[in-house]
């Protein structure tokens, strides 16, 4: 891998972030019951983890020919996986009105949704 992409890598993330910051200090400022507990940040933290390294383990394993497209489509489906997150997140939040219960279960149905998301991708690409 090229260092180029490492960087363009690490500024994705460094970014997502940012925003995941911003968004939760919107939640804070707008409904002070549902600001952010340490199950929370744990879940947030989590579900880095595990893009992180199934993106290191994809961009490690990628194919020279077509990293490029590769690589692009991969970081499009983390940005897909991100937003949905926040937006089920957020969805359960407003329903439950627990904030624990919907963190599980938002982190839980990503997880499993994204998983199949992330394998469909990965089939297409290793099917070319």
């Amino acid at each position: 891998m090229s260092q180029q992409y490492i960087t363009s890598f690490i500024k994705f993330f460094g970014g997502s972030l940012v925003l995941l910051l911003v968004f939760f200090l919107l939640l804070s400022l707008t409904v002070p019951q549902f600001a952010p507990s340490p199950l929370m940040f744990a879940s947030v933290a989590l579900f880095f983890f595990v893009i992180s390294w199934s993106s290191y383990l994809y961009l490690t394993n990628a194919k020279k020919k077509d990293s490029n497209s590769f690589v692009r489509s991969f970081i499009g489906t983390i940005a897909l996986k991100f937003v949905l997150y926040l937006v089920t997140l957020l969805f359960l939040v407003f329903v439950l009105q627990n904030l624990e219960v919907a963190v599980i279960l938002s982190f839980l149905s990503a997880f499993m949704v994204y998983t199949s998301i992330e394998t469909y991708y990965l089939y297409k690409f290793l099917k070319k």
